[in-house]
């Protein structure tokens, strides 16, 4: 099956209507690909549509992609809002977990109640993600 905004219109049709919907945007072409077509079905929404940009500070180009997803979102009309993380040092964890719980975190204060957040991952990413955790012994519950 391939990815249409017509068959995300119809995922989101099934779930309950949010009072607004958000993508995360990292500026990848994964969540490149969500933003458009999210901006394209604008107007079949029940709610509005923004974007979050988490800046995680961890990358030289972090401001690049920070101005970036900005210019993205304000040439289709979406409101944008960048939210700046700390990624701590932590023994023993990586700074991909450490990112990633930053990330969730900023989620949890950026959003107003009742917001959907999506967001986008291919299938790469998806078998990359279930393959390091069947190498690390993760088990049922980590897959």
């Amino acid at each position: 099956m391939s990815f249409s905004p017509e068959r995300l219109l119809c995922v989101l049709g099934n779930l309950p209507s949010p009072d607004s919907y958000w993508v995360a945007y990292s500026g990848g072409l994964d969540s490149s690909v969500l933003l458009h077509a999210m901006a394209a079905l604008r107007d079949r929404l029940a709610a509005p549509l923004a974007a979050v940009h988490i800046h995680h500070g961890l990358h030289a180009d972090a401001d690049d992609w920070e101005r970036h997803c900005q210019a993205t979102c304000a040439a289709l009309s979406v409101s944008c809002r960048t939210q700046r993380v700390t990624v701590g040092a932590e023994p023993g964890s990586s700074p991909e977990a450490r990112a990633r719980q930053a990330r969730y975190a900023a989620f949890d204060q950026v959003l107003p109640p009742r917001a959907l957040l999506l967001t986008a991952h291919h299938r790469d990413d998806q078998a990359e993600t279930v393959l390091l955790q069947l190498l690390r012994g993760a088990g049922p519950a980590g897959l």
